[in-house]
């Protein structure tokens, strides 16, 4: 960073005359002749015109001190050129652009705070400052890290000149000569000159560049985020694609049951389940379940107590009829045991149409309905029990009612109970029965239908803010 880094705020030298300086010799060197404006006028305003033109045309910060580096050689000589930024909000002064004739010692990010170094007393001044010999300035400031490498890079002169914008200091333009007692009043004066333009433009180039940059980063992390969504979108589907195929797809044709389900996930995956299995052309066990959130944790979950559900009941002794709490009591110790405390509700019957009976055991899940349509009465069935996953130790039961052809089994998860008005009033468990007790000469397609439409004009829309599931199953009479 030039001559930037002093490790302690030192009087600068005088910038122009020498003759007066008392104590330790002058640390720079006589200047060597120059030319000065006098030689040459016309030839120097019409140069300084070009600069000023060509540093107008610059952009970003890296061109314009580039231009700088190539232009200023036969005004200033020098074979360093650097500029170092002040950051107001840190203190700090650091390092933007180096270009030498030999290999920089500084590099680009190298930063100290100002107030240390010997550049706030350029600050203070305003004026630039020449040191003519940095390695005399080095044996009475041994502790100034830039200087010392400067020295180290060859460099025997330095031209520091503050950058200002509307009387606001912003940075330092930094010329360096390996020739010591190579600078000059004239050089001083020169860059007054062009001082205000030069540091407007540089701070220009600084902010197109810093904005440029900013860009540049935004784009990346907008392709970052736009790859990360699309490897998302990819892995949600395929999470999708997995779930939907542990739903049934065909459901069990049986001589004494029919039955209709709706399925619809709030997200692409949910953690609704639902499973009918054909234990006879007249049995079958259906099961309801919701694991609590939404998402792909919660499917997961889902995933699990499907798996468990079917382990359980491939446990379940030869020619005996499966007992739904026995099927619970199992999977609510995988659930357990694999997730710690987890909060799945379940419902799980088994439908037989010969015995014309229904046998229910429930995990803390909406009561199952069951709709006789010889009385258009809707039977509440609400065994209270706690969710899977809560405690291992839990005992679920068993329960039976009647079965009888023409009754309509209603299971679904809370996302029907719990939709909301406008108002944030829920539909509730009430409305749920009128529903049923108005559909009880719908089929079981129809009467799915009629319970969407209620819910969409109860809500005002339906979008979906829950996992949506429900089945549906009808006994019929023998053949």
């Amino acid at each position: 960073m030039a001559d930037s880094e002093d490790s302690s705020p030192v009087a600068p030298e005088r910038d122009l005359d020498d003759s007066k300086a008392s104590g330790p010799p002058p640390l720079r060197a006589h200047a060597q002749p120059e030319r000065t404006p006098s030689d040459h006028d016309q030839s120097e305003v019409d140069r300084l015109w070009q600069i000023i033109e060509r540093i107008n045309r610059g952009v970003g910060l890296e061109e314009i001190l580039t231009f700088i580096f190539d232009e200023f050689r036969d005004l200033i000589p020098y074979n360093r050129v650097s500029y170092a930024a002040i950051v107001n909000s840190t203190g700090e002064v650091v390092a933007r652009f180096a270009q030498s004739d030999e290999v920089p010692r500084i590099a680009v990010g190298y930063s100290q705070p100002l107030a240390s170094t010997g550049l706030i007393e350029i600050v203070r001044s305003g004026r630039p400052r020449i040191i003519n010999d940095l390695e005399a300035y080095l044996r009475l400031r041994p502790q100034s890290e830039g200087t010392k490498r400067l020295v180290a890079e060859g460099m025997r002169a330095s031209l520091t000149c503050p950058l200002l914008v509307e009387g606001k200091p912003v940075g330092f333009l930094f010329f360096n000569s390996n020739t010591a007692g190579t600078y000059s009043a004239d050089h001083v004066e020169f860059f007054l000159r062009l001082a205000a333009i030069v540091a407007v433009v540089i701070e220009r180039g600084r902010m197109y560049s810093e904005l440029a940059e900013q860009k540049l980063t935004l784009e990346d992390q907008s392709r970052r985020l736009a790859a990360d969504n699309r490897r998302h979108e990819l892995e949600l589907e395929l999470a999708r694609q997995v779930q939907r195929a542990l739903i049934p797809r065909v459901l069990p044709n049986c001589a004494s049951l029919k039955f209709a389900m709706l399925y619809e996930p709030a997200a692409h995956v949910s953690g609704d389940l639902l499973d009918c299995v054909a234990l006879s052309d007249h049995a079958a066990l259906v099961y309801v379940a919701d694991a609590m959130g939404h998402g792909v944790s919660a499917a997961l979950v889902a995933s699990v107590v499907r798996t468990a559900f079917h382990a359980a009941l491939a446990k379940q002794p030869a020619g005996h009829p499966p007992s739904p709490a026995a099927l619970l009591n199992e999977v609510n110790h995988t659930v357990v045991e694999l997730f710690g405390i987890n909060y799945v509700t379940a419902v799980c019957a088994r439908l037989d149409g010969l015995t014309r009976q229904a046998t229910f055991s429930l995990a803390g899940h909406p009561p199952a309905l069951m709709l006789r349509r010889s009385t258009g009465d809707v039977v509440e069935i609400n065994a209270r029990s706690i969710p899977l996953g809560i405690d291992a130790d839990i005992t679920y039961s068993d329960e039976v009612h009647a079965f009888d052809p023409g009754d309509i089994l209603f299971l679904y998860t809370d996302a029907v109970t719990e939709a909301a008005a406008p108002d944030e009033i829920l539909f509730g468990l009430p409305s749920l029965k009128e529903m049923l007790r108005a559909a009880k000469g719908d089929t079981l397609g129809a009467l799915i239908e009629r319970l969407l439409s209620d819910l969409g004009r109860y809500c005002g829309h339906f979008d979906l803010t829950d996992d949506l599931t429900i089945l549906a199953i009808e006994a019929i009479a023998n053949p």
